[in-house]
């Protein structure tokens, strides 16, 4: 299971299925490419849409990530 390239390197032809992969990487999905026993089987796309809620847990990141920075720069 892997990129297309992953399994290319891997010595598995999956060439047939990249014309999907390229239409859901146009959508913003990833593709993951399955094989089992040197064999290319299939392929799916993954997605994880943005959210109502990304911009304000982005910003406590940011927010926490600099304070523990913060903290333990203090530390040393």
């Amino acid at each position: 299971m892997g990129s297309r390239a992953f399994l290319t390197k891997s010595g598995i032809d999956a060439w047939r299925r990249e014309n999907q992969g390229d239409e859901w990487r146009a959508q913003t999905k990833t593709a993951v490419f399955l094989a089992i026993d040197g064999k290319a089987l299939g392929i799916a796309a993954v997605a994880d849409p943005i959210k109502e809620t990304t911009r304000q847990t982005a910003k406590q990141l940011l927010f926490w990530s600099s304070y523990f920075l913060s903290l333990t720069h203090c530390m040393t």
